[in-house]
């Protein structure tokens, strides 16, 4: 579990709040098994309109190619 705290939520270079206002970003993940991941991702504007700017949830796979090596995706 995170709580990140930023001075301004900037989404591909542009300020998503106004006035260049500050966000909450809590996330969580959850390991299903060996190679499942699932968790959620949000970002709470500290502004007036009190709604969540951004939510997702989130999946990864990691899968073994060597004894020391594996890859993952994520969405």
């Amino acid at each position: 579990m995170k709580f990140n705290y930023t001075g301004a939520y900037i989404w591909r270079g542009m300020d998503r709040l106004p006035n260049e206002e500050p966000a909450f970003q809590p996330s969580v993940e959850a390991n299903v098994d060996d190679r499942w991941t699932l968790g959620l991702w949000g970002s709470y504007g500290l502004d007036s309109n009190k709604e969540w700017d951004e939510f997702r949830y989130t999946a990864a796979y990691r899968a073994p190619v060597a004894s020391r090596i594996a890859w993952t995706a994520r969405t």
